[in-house]
């Protein structure tokens, strides 16, 4: 009867250190990406009329409004976070998903469509990147975005992507606002982070070309929020 006992207490502690470990493994599984948190999207047409104003979108719901487009399919890992007033991160989370799995879930890419031939787009965004982690704006192959060392503008091609431009950001930074204004044909790139007034921009890259192809395209283009995690980048 003795041993008896003792083997179901001895079942019963396996049962439950099989229990906790799985409830760890399952935390460390779904925490395992690093997250981007855009705030806000503001677009503005004509940015140059001073009588323009931003079409500014705060994400405090899911996208789902007919503006908002997901080219490769609707991620599951993105969600709303809001954790004011104790903390000013909130708005739109989205995963750095590994792109060596892209195949097997859609990229990390939520944009709005855009049908004007002038126009201005500005994001705010929370991120910490570790290692191989990048996060920002991507318009057509031209990827503006927060990485480790600090910020870059990449060409995206066929074998990975061309650093166009990068600059240093403080360790500190958390939070960034990204801007770019395209006059056709051309594409400029502006930053300013935590603590900068909001007319302090400072640019990354001047005048780059980018060939829209409306025509193909039914007349638009696509910007909009993007997150990865890459071992080449």
């Amino acid at each position: 009867m003795i041993i008896r006992v003792k083997l179901m207490k001895l079942r019963a502690y396996v049962i439950f250190l099989t229990f906790l470990l799985v409830l760890i493994c399952t935390g460390c599984t779904s925490t395992r990406e690093n997250r981007a948190v855009f705030s806000q999207f503001a677009y503005t047409e004509d940015f140059c009329n001073e009588e323009s104003l931003p079409d500014t979108t705060v994400f405090s719901s899911l996208p789902k409004d007919p503006e908002w487009l997901f080219p490769y399919g609707f991620l599951p890992g993105m969600r709303v976070v809001d954790e004011r007033p104790e903390s000013i991160v909130h708005g739109l989370s989205i995963p750095c998903f590994n792109m060596s799995s892209i195949g097997l879930q859609p990229a990390c890419y939520v944009g709005r469509r855009i049908r004007h031939r002038q126009f201005a787009v500005m994001i705010e965004m929370f991120f910490t990147p570790a290692e191989g982690d990048a996060a920002g704006l991507l318009i057509s192959q031209y990827f503006f975005c927060r990485i480790p060392t600090g910020l870059a503008l990449r060409r995206i091609n066929d074998e990975g992507f061309d650093v166009l431009a990068k600059t240093e950001l403080p360790d500190y930074v958390t939070r960034v606002y990204l801007r770019v204004e395209f006059n056709e044909p051309t594409c400029t790139f502006f930053y300013r982070y935590e603590g900068s007034g909001p007319d302090d921009w400072t640019s990354v890259a001047n005048d780059i070309k980018i060939d829209f192809d409306l025509a193909k395209d039914n007349g638009s283009t696509i910007i909009g929020l993007y997150a990865e995690h890459s071992s080449s980048n």
